[in-house]
């Protein structure tokens, strides 16, 4: 019984092949150029799909580039101020310094710790400095002070307690 059946299943593989011979054998000219312009078409497709992936890691890898540049560009400063309208840490800070002495009882007693300088971007950039200065007193006491920027650099505001 099995003989039998892997002999029928034998002829049935036979009959397929010979019939794919025959289809070969007498495929047309137009089935010929239908198949070999399916072939093509899939490679292109495979091609197209390899240069839009090739272009997609070019363009990730531009970027890429242009962030660190522009992170390169960015300069480490005390306070994390940014420059802010092409102006400095060190610009801003003097604005700051001038404005506030300007309301100090004892201008030129002011003496800033450059170690606590702290930026805060709130509705607009804000730089927090400590400084000791002398009353009319002449006693000397630590202060905090805060002066408010705009985008362009431009003081806005300046307060101390």
């Amino acid at each position: 019984m099995m003989k039998k059946t892997l002999k029928w299943v034998g002829i049935f593989f036979a009959v397929l092949f010979a019939i794919g011979v025959i289809a070969a054998i007498f495929e047309t000219d137009e089935q010929a150029a239908a198949r070999e312009l399916d072939t093509k078409n899939k490679e292109v497709a495979a091609e197209q799909v390899k240069a839009e992936k090739m272009q997609a890691a070019k363009e990730k890898e531009e970027a890429d580039k242009k962030e660190q540049e522009r992170k390169a560009k960015i300069v480490k400063t005390r306070s994390g101020i940014p420059n802010l309208g092409g102006r400095s840490e060190a610009e801003l800070l003097t604005d700051c310094q001038v404005d506030i002495q300007n309301k100090l009882s004892n201008p030129r007693s002011m003496d800033i710790t450059y170690s606590n300088l702290k930026y805060k971007k709130e509705v607009n950039h804000e730089l927090w400095l400590q400084f000791y200065a002398k009353n009319k007193f002449n006693a000397e006491s630590k202060h905090t002070g805060m002066c408010e920027f705009d985008d362009n650099g431009n003081i806005l505001s300046s307060k101390f307690e």
